[in-house]
């Protein structure tokens, strides 16, 4: 199977699932990752997202797959007339250089590009994607493999929420945290993530996941992964950018170990349409929107894995804003001194965006 017949598979599977009020990304959600059975590696990205659907599909418990030479490699045997799914191996190649590039390397190139070292166009003609398509098979349908050792679980633990938040925020200064109000968004102009009161979400988790949404936009501004997210809303780009904070969310909850919840929220339900507009007018959108979200998932954990080791070596507290309490504040300081009145509402107005501000939000 060639590659674009490979992408249109992936891509009507995703389209159907969505049409069907599903969110693909949360369906036949596997607590353990799809991993190599030969060589014990976790798939990332698109390769992921296939394999767990796939195994939803056809309701695969074991979650190791491998090629029909890594089965005959190591002694088993693919069982006959049984079907590989189509996966890709994508790399990035410098032609300059002639080599394979890491992805320090791609994000070193990106970031000459920002500093006016190398344009577009010198980048676009040195920096090429190179990507074969590879049939892989469940153990469920290979003879002779062993039988999978039982894992014992993480489980979700409300009292780590906060660990995990101030972790990723240690380690993405100088990005703002604050905290009040009646929404969840992020700000590009302040660069600030805005979440309400923990009390007011119904679960940890849910507060938890809408931290992570609003982080993986924060990963946008110009200082990190630098990708267009002043978007109005309503607007095809508003759109593609929450594919990606939402696909990216639901890997960086993975890739930490927590089984996110399944439930499709009226967000959502909100989204989906504008997700199905934009695939059906640009299908292969999909794979870019996976690979940049797995980008995003991978800054955001190894931020994570940093800032767990700063806490605890240091007892790291990062420190909130509450909106609230300073709305208050500058209200008594309206109210007590005249001559200060105009600055008062000025500071109010500061703590929170204007409507125009072109804010990346989502409220849960």
């Amino acid at each position: 199977m060639n590659t674009n017949k490979a992408r249109e598979e992936i891509i009507d599977m995703f389209k159907n699932a969505l049409k069907e009020d599903k969110i693909p990304w949360r369906q036949g959600w596997m607590i353990e990752l799809p991993e190599n059975a030969d060589t014990k590696k976790a798939y990332k990205g698109l390769n992921r997202m296939i394999l767990m659907m796939v195994s939803q599909n056809r309701n695969y418990k074991d979650n190791r797959f491998c090629t029909f030479k890594q089965a005959e490699k190591n002694g088993w045997k693919v069982k006959k007339g049984e079907k590989g799914i189509p996966i890709e191996f994508y790399s990035i190649y410098d032609v300059q250089e002639k080599k394979i590039l890491t992805s320090d390397e791609v994000h070193e190139f990106k970031m000459k590009v920002n500093r006016g070292e190398m344009t577009s166009e010198e980048y676009d003609e040195r920096i090429k994607p190179i990507i074969r398509v590879s049939h892989v098979f469940n153990a469920e349908q290979i003879d002779g493999i062993p039988v999978k050792e039982l894992m014992e679980h993480k489980v979700f633990d409300e009292s780590n929420v906060i660990e995990i938040r101030d972790a990723i925020l240690s380690e993405m200064e100088p990005l703002g945290f604050r905290t009040g109000g009646n929404s969840a968004f992020y700000s590009p102009v302040g660069d600030y993530i805005q979440l309400p009161n923990m009390y007011s979400f119904r679960t940890a988790e849910e507060y938890l996941s809408t931290f992570l949404h609003e982080t993986s936009h924060a990963t946008g501004h110009e200082s990190r992964l630098n990708r267009n997210i002043k978007n109005l809303f309503g607007s095809e780009d508003y759109a593609r950018e929450e594919l990606r904070a939402e696909i990216s969310s639901a890997f960086i909850y993975q890739d930490i170990g927590i089984e996110p919840n399944k439930d499709i929220d009226d967000n959502h339900k909100a989204y989906i349409q504008s997700w199905i507009e934009v695939l059906e007018k640009e299908p292969n959108e999909l794979i870019k929107a996976i690979r940049e979200s797995q980008d995003i998932a991978d800054y955001v954990v190894e931020k994570y894995n940093r800032g767990i080791e700063l806490i605890k070596d240091k007892g790291l507290k990062i420190e909130e804003m509450d909106i609230e309490k300073k709305i208050d504040e500058y209200k008594e300081l309206a109210r007590n001194t005249e001559n200060d009145l105009k600055l008062a509402y000025k500071k109010m107005d500061e703590l929170i965006p204007k409507e125009n501000f072109k804010v990346i939000s989502k409220t849960r």
